[in-house]
């Protein structure tokens, strides 16, 4: 099991190439499985796989995450 520091400093690593690949106007599609995000010239969109509200909202997922 990786520890708390090495996911910390892998997200950070993503999240500055995400940074470095906007600030050379690269458009960037990340796709998560529930949602894709998209920058676009700069521009940020998000589309989300549908239904996840009726997901989300569903007692069924209300009990899953209080756990």
């Amino acid at each position: 099991m990786l520890g708390t520091d090495v996911v910390t400093d892998a997200l950070n690593t993503i999240f500055l190439a995400i940074k470095d690949l906007i600030k050379y106007d690269r458009n960037i599609d990340l796709a998560f499985g529930f949602c894709n995000v998209r920058c676009t010239n700069k521009n940020l969109s998000t589309v989300f796989k549908q239904g996840l509200t009726r997901s989300v909202g569903a007692p069924q997922f209300e009990k899953q995450m209080v756990r």
